[in-house]
């Protein structure tokens, strides 16, 4: 269900015929870490996302990973 409900927003926001599938494996890749620090809470370190996971954000209706992160 979840791959569908992605292709469906994604087909609808770009007019590209991908899989939810195909849009989900292109984030196989991208990290985030998060860190506890002694005393100081935690952090996060997060890898910029690629032009295309960006799109797929985007066309999803979803922040990038720093402004989504950053408010909890």
């Amino acid at each position: 269900m979840v791959y569908s409900l992605i292709e469906v927003l994604y087909r609808r926001s770009t007019k590209r015929k991908w899989t939810g599938r195909k849009a989900l494996k292109s984030f196989g890749e991208y990290r985030a870490h998060r860190i506890w620090l002694k005393g100081s809470g935690e952090a996060w370190l997060l890898a910029e996302p690629s032009l295309q996971q960006k799109g797929i954000l985007t066309a999803l209706g979803l922040g990038l990973p720093a402004e989504t992160l950053s408010e909890l």
